[in-house]
């Protein structure tokens, strides 16, 4: 089966983590090439939309991180697949892969 994976990163997603957490992220990423693979690969920007927000509203409490809470509002609201291994995130009904 032939599927194409359209993966994209918003500055938000580093953006709301902890300083040391993004700084630690941002390092790890420059320097293994991740980010130029990603981009490499027809990786776009998904900027945060007002019909994102709206979705994270309607969402349960099955997780409390707000930075996972807009990532599962944001592949529900684009018909995304959520590249996760984080299991919480399962009674939302997003399509997980990881």
């Amino acid at each position: 089966m032939n599927a194409e994976i359209k993966i994209q990163i918003t500055a938000e997603m580093i953006a709301d983590r902890p300083l040391l957490e993004s700084v630690l992220m941002a390092r790890t990423l420059a320097s293994d090439g991740f980010a130029s693979t990603l981009v490499g690969a027809g990786a776009t920007a998904l900027p945060v939309t007002i019909a994102h927000a709206e979705a994270v509203e309607l969402l349960g409490w099955h997780h409390r991180d707000p930075f996972d809470r807009m990532l599962v509002a944001q592949a529900s609201v684009e018909h995304a697949v959520l590249i996760s291994n984080d299991q919480a995130l399962l009674p939302y009904g997003v399509q997980l892969v990881w």
